[in-house]
């Protein structure tokens, strides 16, 4: 059958001109280079899609590190063996910020996520990660910062009402005040956002580390009245602060005690060394306490107040740090307040809450004095949208309990 309909074709070929052949020719090679090209960039995207897939898979991982003096790149060769993904280093960014690959690194974390052991390793040598090429890309927070994402965000109500044109503006308004305030171009940042009425989306180009935070801000203003999601990690740091504990050190250094409690509490427990390090505390400071049927939380209250420390939770674990650090890491939480207002629509009830706040909760921790604290009414699900340190958020979850 073929060889019957080969000899009509090639006696119709032979009748063609050669300029006519050229151009069919041309034609059929074109599109057969347009089918390939497709193909390979369908295929392309395919196997893109399918690592950036891998990885995201891949930091909700429970992951364990244990290295005492390891080269750095060691150890990331260990976290991308252990995980199966692709992991980068911006060679450039390291080496201008005097980085080097073979940078020692001493770090012990258990039955956490790898984003937040990673985000725990790279910290401490201001470095951090993104996603780029279908890999992990390491590089430093400077680098990062000038690394920008295009993200779409659909809203729907209750964030967004169709029928009041401008309410999205209430929203836009929220992110920039909240979310990493001085990295928005209105304040000479390089992020963007702006409102796409058609698709009734948000268009958003910033980090991926702010959109991070700005994913899980939207999460909360949609669900106020639900507790924010927490790991299995977070809730077993708050179950044990809660238990009642025995301690008695006499003459132990702080790193110890850190080990110590770790084996008693069963919890993830790290000390901030960049932050002992600018105060000057030195690890091997040792401390004397003794205490009996008390809750851990206190305890460690009490006996941290006397070193000027405190703890903080963060990345799934939970951090001694220095009480100055602390009062830097601002953290974003929302809060119901409908029950609190004598008119849940009003925004004047609102304001008067807000001022009773930033007038009685460690008041010079707000921006309005120089602090790095905000606060704000968010009228469409009647909340306030805080940033503020975990002292502050304790504080207020008390003063707005039911």
């Amino acid at each position: 059958m073929l060889a019957g309909m080969a000899k009509p074709a090639a006696k119709l070929f032979s009748m063609l001109t050669p300029k006519r052949r050229w151009a069919q020719f041309s034609v059929a090679t074109m599109m057969i280079v347009v089918t390939v090209l497709c193909v390979w960039l369908a295929l392309r995207g395919s196997e893109a899609q399918r690592k950036q897939e891998a990885i995201a898979a891949a930091l909700n991982e429970t992951t364990d590190i244990d290295f005492t003096d390891q080269p750095f790149d060691g150890v990331i060769a260990y976290l991308k063996a252990k995980h199966k993904i692709e992991i980068e280093l911006d060679d450039k960014a390291l080496a201008d910020a005097g980085i080097g690959k073979n940078v020692v690194v001493t770090r012990y974390i258990k039955g956490i996520t790898l984003r937040s052991a990673l985000d725990q390793l790279l910290r401490d040598l201001d470095l951090t990660f993104n996603t780029r090429g279908g890999a992990l890309f390491i590089t430093t927070t400077s680098e990062a910062k000038k690394i920008l994402l295009s993200i779409r965000y659909p809203i729907t109500p209750p964030l967004y009402r169709p029928e009041s044109p401008g309410s999205e503006n209430e929203l836009i308004d929220a992110i920039r005040s909240t979310i990493e305030p001085a990295s928005w171009d209105e304040s000479g940042g390089p992020g963007t956002i702006r409102f796409l009425p058609p698709k009734r989306c948000l268009v958003i180009e910033q980090t991926q580390q702010v959109h991070r935070e700005i994913a899980r801000l939207l999460g909360m203003l949609a669900e106020p009245e639900s507790p924010p999601q927490q790991s299995a990690s977070v809730r077993a740091i708050a179950a044990a602060l809660d238990e009642q504990t025995n301690l008695d050190f006499t003459d132990l250094p702080v790193w110890d005690l850190v080990e110590s409690l770790k084996a008693k509490s069963d919890i993830e427990i790290q000390i901030d060394f960049k932050s002992f390090d600018e105060a000057g505390i030195d690890g091997s400071t040792t401390v004397t306490y003794q205490v009996n049927g008390v809750a851990l939380r206190s305890a460690l209250k009490e006996l941290l107040d006397e070193l000027d420390l405190t703890t903080i939770v963060r990345d799934e674990t939970l951090v001694i740090i220095t009480k100055t650090e602390a009062d830097q890491v601002l953290d974003t939480r929302v809060y119901p307040i409908a029950p609190h207002l004598h008119d849940a629509q009003s925004p004047q009830s609102a304001d008067e809450l807000i001022d009773h706040v930033v007038a009685t909760i460690v008041p010079d921790s707000w921006e309005h004095l120089d602090g790095r604290g905000t606060i704000r009414f968010f009228p469409p699900t009647n909340c306030l949208i805080v940033s503020q340190s975990e002292k502050v958020h304790d504080e207020l979850r008390k003063r707005l309990s039911p």
